[in-house]
């Protein structure tokens, strides 16, 4: 899974098991859910998360 955060809102927040994740944890968060679901899921031996922060890049240039 590849997410692309392009900071539209400032200090967004996702909720993640009844946690507000935000975007330096998220990638980890989403891979934390994935191990809770993972048993209904017997075909899929695992996920990759990977999360660009496009807001980083803007600061830099």
């Amino acid at each position: 899974m590849l997410l692309v955060w392009q900071g539209r809102k400032p200090l967004k927040k996702w909720l993640i098991n009844k946690q507000r994740i935000g975007l330096k944890d998220l990638a980890t968060a989403l891979k934390g859910y994935w191990y809770s679901i993972a048993d209904q899921y017997p075909g899929v031996d695992t996920i990759e998360v990977v999360a660009i922060d496009l807001t980083i890049r803007q600061k830099l240039s």
